[in-house]
């Protein structure tokens, strides 16, 4: 018998995740395609706003935080600022896809083996169909050059996602 056993005292057992040795097992592929979709859905749902210009959502938002802000531009105009602002959303909105779709390929072992292209090649895909349902929204247009930057995006998210540190 050990001496904690002769006190009476004992460790209190270890149960669920705190009972299992090694680190924290990967997620499941299938959770990981369901947040790439889901962030699908989110791109689809902001590209079905008819004319949407980013610093009207910027004034609509600070509006509605109480902030003072200047008055938006009109519908369609915002000048290069809203070129710019417009193609870094593109940018940063694939590349999250981008970075989603690596972990859901790399996670899935019929894709593993070619996991960066998989997931560029699904990003691309979602680009262009975002872009073509873009060209159906009101005050929205398709353009060929935000596929572009969109399969960009996809491509900072996929080098995103393999330069993070291994577990």
């Amino acid at each position: 018998m050990t001496a904690e056993r002769k006190a009476g005292t004992r460790r209190p057992r270890a149960t669920g995740a705190a009972a299992r040795s090694g680190p924290a097992a990967p997620p499941r592929p299938a959770r990981a395609w369901a947040s790439a979709l889901a962030w699908m859905a989110v791109i689809y749902a902001v590209s079905d706003v008819p004319g949407l210009g980013i610093l009207r959502l910027a004034y609509t938002a600070g509006a509605w935080l109480g902030l003072a802000v200047p008055p938006p531009p009109p519908p369609g105009g915002g000048g290069p600022a809203e070129s710019v602002l417009r193609k870094l959303a593109h940018l940063a909105a694939f590349a999250v896809l981008g970075w989603l779709l690596a972990r859901a390929a790399h996670l899935t072992p019929a894709t593993r083996r070619r996991a960066w292209a998989w997931a560029f090649l699904m990003g691309l895909a979602y680009a262009a169909f975002d872009e073509w349902h873009q060209s159906w929204v009101p005050d929205r247009a398709g353009r060929l050059v935000d596929v572009v930057v969109d399969a960009a995006g996809v491509g900072l998210g996929i080098l995103w996602y393999r330069r993070r540190p291994a577990r």
